[in-house]
């Protein structure tokens, strides 16, 4: 049986700790495979970023951190999972 590959993003702002969960639109049913973030903000060379905490939670951040600075649509996101 061939795998029924997820695929989604979206725009969210950056977690203000490892515990401030971003929800994915649809929980994947096996496993998140990988997930690319990008920063929306032009004004500042940047680098974003986010990992899958389980099927269907993740955190995201700027840079080296996650401290809540960028807190509404400073992130776009896609991820992949089966």
């Amino acid at each position: 049986m061939p795998l029924a590959f997820n695929i989604q993003g979206g725009i969210c702002g950056e977690s203000t700790s490892k515990f401030d969960y971003k929800i994915f639109p649809v929980a994947f049913k096996s496993k998140c495979l990988i997930i690319n973030a990008a920063p929306t903000i032009e004004q500042y060379v940047v680098n974003a970023w986010a990992r899958a905490i389980n099927l269907t939670k993740f955190i995201s951040g700027i840079d080296n951190d996650y401290n809540g600075y960028y807190a509404s649509n400073s992130i776009r996101y896609i991820a992949l999972g089966i």
